[in-house]
């Protein structure tokens, strides 16, 4: 089975960017997990300062509600700098990382 892929959207938009994409995906045959982040969709804002490891981890928390061990990871413009903040935060769930329009 092929690891679960985790897909981040951009500001200002939320999971739906990537309704088409996710769903070309599952029809294949893949697990595809494309959550709201935090402030966006109908994911709430947690409590504390703002900050992208915050995001990281309300992420983490979710996929583990979700039951996803190991990911494939891939984050779209804020989407690949929560990627890169999750990456930094909980490296051994981490399998692959594709950022797009984001910088490193």
């Amino acid at each position: 089975m092929s690891l679960p892929l985790v897909l981040l959207h951009a500001l200002p938009l939320d999971s739906s960017m990537w309704d088409g994409t996710a769903g070309a995906l599952r029809a294949r045959g893949h697990q595809v997990l494309a959550p709201d982040l935090c402030g966006f969709g109908s994911a709430p804002l947690p409590g504390g300062s703002p900050s992208l490891d915050l995001v990281a981890d309300a992420l983490a928390r979710e996929l583990d509600r979700r039951g996803a061990g190991d990911i494939a990871l891939a984050g779209c413009s804020m989407g690949g700098y929560v990627a890169m903040a999750f990456l930094r935060r909980h490296p051994d769930r981490v399998r692959a990382l594709a950022l797009l329009a984001a910088r490193s």
